[in-house]
Parts: C-alpha cells; structure tokens; sequence
C-alpha cells in the first residue's frame, strides 16, 4: 500500500515537473514572439520613415490618437458599473490629449490641411498637447476614490483644451517653438523639461496610491510615464524635424501610448473584475472574510 502511495505521489511529481517545464517552454517561445514582433515593427517603420517621413509620423501619431479614444470609450462606458472615477477621468483626459494629437498630426508640413502652416505651428501644437498630458496625469492621483461628475469632468477639459488650442490657431499667442534657420526655442526645450518634472512628480504620485489601484495597471502606467518623459527628452536634441532624434522621440511616444493600452484598453478587458471593478471585489472579499469570522465565533460558541 504505501510503495502505491509513494509511487502516485512520484507520477504527480514527474506531472507537476513536466508541466512546470512545458510552462517554461512557452514563456521562452511567447518572449521570442515579441521580441521578433518588436523587431519587425521596428524595422518595418523605418523603412517607412526612409520612404517618407511624412507617412512614418502620421502612422506613428494616428496609432497614439486611436489608443487615446480606446481608453475614452472604456472608461465613459463602464463608469456607471464601479465607483472608483480613475477610468473615466483617464479616458476623458486621453480624449482630448488625442484630439489635440489629431490637430498636431493634420498640422504636419506636407499634410496640406492648414493652408501655409510651418513648422512652428505644428511643434506648439506639440507642446500643448503634451502639457495637457501631463498635468492630466499629475491630478489622475487625485480623485482615486472620488466621486467625479462626468458632466463637469467634460466640460472642464473641454474649455482647458479650446483655450489652449484658441491660444495658437486663433489668437497667435501661445510663445514661438520654433524658428526656421535656427531650430528649437528656449521655450520648447524648457518646456520638454517642465513637461518632463510634472511626469515624473505623477509616477511618484501613483506609486504612492499603489494600494489604491491593480498593482499591474499602476506598475503599466508609471513605465508609460517614463517612456514619455524619454521621448520628451530626446525631442529637446533635434535640430530637423525630420533628424533622427526626432524619429527617436516618436518611437519612444509609440512605446508609450502601447503601454497605456496595455494599462487601460488590455487589462480593462481580459480582467475587468481585478480592473474596473476592484472596489466590488474588495467588498466581496470583506464580505466573505466577515462570514468565515461569524462562522468560526459561531462554532466556538
């Protein structure tokens, strides 16, 4: 009896052995996967840029606008199932970061949208773009367990927005970011570095919520933020808007808004009750752990 016994427990051994093996395998295979799927992608885009930088720059922004309006349609939609407002304010702020991505992409030379528009007109749109980005995610810490009026939430970043946007296509205000014969203002390469400090203030700020939030989405994002502030970083060294650091600057924003998906788009759905309803499977799991203790005085008694 006891040699049948040892000799079931070594067969769910060599199992278990065999499983953790197979399972090895695969995480090998999958990691190739991606690193070939990386590399094509890679290779694949500046083969385009080479071709025309124009294309190369409307495929990598357009790629970024749709992720935005992606993470809007999750979190407009799902925010009457859970309390928690994260989602709905990440998407209503990534709306309109994509919209004003939008008009950044159609202000491009070449696009032949706005009649007579130079370089300058599509970097402000840049820089304004990406200071309503991040002062979006310096306040995203802040109404963690808050309850936000989607109403207000909209029209709040709707005026913000126009009023920026108002500031260089209407009423020519917003400071020079570039000029042609000389490159880069002071203005935009302080300002990338503005940029730069409030991103990184707002990873800090969201490693410091971590128990408020799915460890993995928060973990996403602050890599996210980090790629973002390596994109700004190499957009401060470019004298061409065509050169290599910019080409640089919009792989790294590729990266960027790929993990933003994989944060609030990939996650939302393959695991929406650890995700979006985290606030229900908390209160679940106090509901259960109130039963066990009720149970156990019970049986004590």
């Amino acid at each position: 009896m006891a040699t049948t016994t040892e000799a079931i427990s070594d067969t769910r051994e060599t199992a278990d052995l065999d499983t953790d093996e197979v399972s090895n395998q695969w995480r090998v295979i999958k990691l190739l996967a991606y690193i070939v799927v990386i590399a094509v992608i890679v290779i694949a885009l500046y083969l385009v840029q080479l071709y025309s930088y124009l294309l190369f720059h409307s495929i990598i922004e357009l790629v970024s606008i749709v992720i935005a309006f992606g993470v809007f349609i999750i979190g407009w939609n799902t925010t009457r199932f859970s309390k928690d407002k994260l989602y709905l304010y990440l998407g209503v702020a990534y709306l309109y970061v994509g919209a004003a991505d939008l008009i950044h992409t159609l202000s491009f030379q070449g696009m032949g949208v706005f009649p007579g528009a130079v370089t300058n007109l599509c970097v402000e749109l840049w820089i304004a773009a990406r200071y309503l980005e991040s002062f979006a995610l310096l306040c995203a810490p802040f109404v963690i367990g808050k309850n936000l009026k989607s109403n207000y939430l909209q029209a709040a970043f709707f005026v913000v927005t126009s009023l920026l946007l108002s500031s260089i296509l209407v009423f020519d205000v917003f400071p020079d970011s570039w000029v042609d014969g000389v490159g880069l203002t002071p203005f935009k390469i302080g300002s990338e570095y503005i940029i730069s400090g409030i991103l990184i203030v707002a990873a800090i700020m969201f490693r410091q919520k971590r128990h408020s939030m799915d460890e993995q989405v928060m973990r996403l994002l602050t890599m996210a933020i980090f790629f973002t502030v390596a994109a700004e970083m190499a957009f401060t060294l470019y004298v061409d808007v065509y050169g290599f650091a910019n080409m640089i600057g919009h792989y790294l924003k590729l990266v960027s808004f790929y993990l933003i998906y994989r944060a609030l788009i990939h996650a939302s759905l393959s695991r929406p009750y650890e995700v979006l309803f985290r606030d229900l499977k908390l209160n679940e799991q106090r509901v259960i752990e109130y039963r066990t203790n009720n149970s156990t005085r019970g049986h004590k008694l």
